[in-house]
């Protein structure tokens, strides 16, 4: 039902909802020269990449001013709003690129990341992050700031050289390694968004056309939803009573419609189930009987 929803994350990777600059954690480490530094290896001599995006984690090991933080702090934000507004409007992408990454279909993933860059437009109209940070840090924090950067970006190169042999230039390993980190952003939005129940909330009321009062209601209804699950699946019970407290703030128009939501994701958690060739001739005798839609192609 529609409780998976939340089945991707577990109590134990709660999302810290701080300011941006308050974590995730950057442990103080010394290169040889002991200076702060980036870069750390695990046993197969590997970099660790920070839970954080590199320019992220170089910022917490800069002694700045509380003006600055302040501002920096407030540009993060404004970065993190548009990733949560995608990761909230845009939950059927989403599955479909996990489905699409998990079956190794190299095509759907393409066209799937097209349409995602698409509507992430707003975040690369802003620019690369370290550009929109450099421009609030003071004059003598600058140089540090791109040193640990370039040290990171260089020990990830060295790093791609030795393990795959492709002498990728230092700017390509940047824009690897910032779309996988603009990956793990979305992964934590999610996550934040589901503790606190929007996940749910987007995901249900969209066709619902819910009036103010009703909206505040169902925002309580998926919160307290959320929390109670605490990152764990629904119980079928816990399912019963979260849509007899939804259907307590809808119309019966409204309750007809979620209705329908619920026995649409019923049958496609249904139809996943299937048999990868069974799905492909259920869809394709679909596609004989009503040729017209477009649903079907």
């Amino acid at each position: 039902m529609l409780a998976s929803a939340c089945s991707p994350c577990r109590a134990q990777d709660r999302a810290k909802t701080d300011s941006p600059l308050s974590g995730p954690t950057v442990v103080d480490r010394r290169d040889a020269a002991d200076r702060p530094t980036l870069v750390t290896h695990d046993f197969d001599a590997n970099v660790i990449r920070p839970e954080a995006s590199p320019e992220e984690a170089a910022l917490r090991l800069l002694a700045l001013d509380a003006t600055t933080k302040s501002e920096i702090e407030k540009l993060l934000r404004e970065r993190m709003i548009i990733v949560d507004k995608f990761v909230a409007t845009n939950l059927d992408l989403l599955t479909k690129f996990g489905n699409a990454e998990a079956t190794g279909n190299k095509l759907d993933q393409a066209m799937l990341l097209a349409q995602a860059a698409q509507k992430l437009a707003p975040l690369w109209k802003r620019g690369p992050l370290a550009s929109e940070i450099e421009k609030h840090l003071p004059p003598d924090a600058k140089p540090e700031y791109e040193r640990l950067l370039t040290e990171y970006y260089t020990a990830v190169r060295d790093e791609t050289r030795r393990n795959t042999g492709e002498k990728k230039p230092l700017w390509a390993i940047r824009v690897d390694e910032r779309l996988k980190a603009l990956g793990r952003e979305i992964e934590r939005s999610f996550k934040r968004q589901l503790y606190n129940g929007e996940i749910v909330f987007q995901y249900i009321t969209p066709r619902l056309h819910l009036r103010p009062e009703q909206e505040a209601r169902v925002r309580e209804v998926c919160a307290k939803f959320a929390e109670e699950l605490n990152g764990n699946d629904a119980t079928k019970a816990q399912q019963v009573r979260f849509v007899l407290e939804l259907g307590k703030a809808l119309d019966p128009d409204q309750r007809k419609v979620l209705g329908q939501i619920l026995r649409g994701e019923q049958a496609r958690k249904s139809d996943q189930a299937k048999p990868k060739g069974e799905r492909a001739a259920d869809k394709k005798n679909d596609t004989k009987k009503n040729p017209q839609d477009p649903n079907a192609i």
